[in-house]
C-alpha cells in the first residue's frame, strides 16, 4: 500500500530497460501480497499479486467467474488490457520495478479516503486488496 507522495516519487524516477515478462525472480520480496489491483476496459476486475512464491495475474467478472488466470512468468503485455490500476494499491517493490521496466499500467487518480480503507482492511490482517484466484469460480463453475 503507498501514500500519495511514495505513488510520486516512484512516478518521478526514471527507466533503466524494457523486458518483456516478468516472474518471482524478478522481485526480493517473495511473501503473499497483492502487486496491483485494477480495472480492465470491460470493467472487470484485474488482481496481480504473489502466492506460495509465484506472481499471479487474474481477470474475473462481476460475478467472480476467472476470465484470464496466469502464474509464473507473465507478459509485461497484460497492462495493454488493463484500462486503469488504482495507485493506492501498489505494492511499492512492484511499482518501482514497473517504473524501472518503462511498464506501468495506466492508473487512477489517487483517492485518500480509498487508500486509508484499503490500508485498515490490511493492517487488520487482511493480505491481499482483492480476490484471489483459488477464491473465485471458472467459467464451468458459474
Amino acid at each position: 500500500m503507498l501514500t500519495k507522495e511514495e505513488f510520486d516519487e516512484i512516478m518521478n524516477k526514471d527507466t533503466v530497460f524494457e523486458k518483456t515478462t516478468f516472474n518471482a525472480r524478478d522481485f526480493i520480496n517473495k511473501q503473499d501480497r497483492t502487486l496491483a489491483y485494477g480495472y480492465d476496459f470491460d470493467s472487470n476486475t484485474v488482481h496481480l499479486y504473489f502466492k506460495d512464491g509465484e506472481i499471479h495475474y487474474v481477470v474475473f467478472d462481476f460475478r467472480d467467474v476467472i476470465l484470464r488466470h496466469d502464474v509464473g512468468d507473465i507478459p509485461f503485455d497484460f497492462r495493454y488490457g488493463v484500462k486503469r490500476m488504482y495507485p493506492h494499491a501498489y505494492d511499492r517493490e512492484a511499482l518501482e520495478f514497473f517504473k524501472r521496466e518503462n511498464n506501468v499500467p495506466s492508473t487512477t487518480v489517487y483517492d485518500e479516503e480509498t487508500a486509508k480503507r484499503v490500508l485498515d482492511r490490511l493492517l487488520a490482517g487482511e493480505t491481499y486488496i482483492g480476490e484471489i484466484a483459488e477464491n473465485l469460480k471458472t467459467k464451468k463453475e458459474k
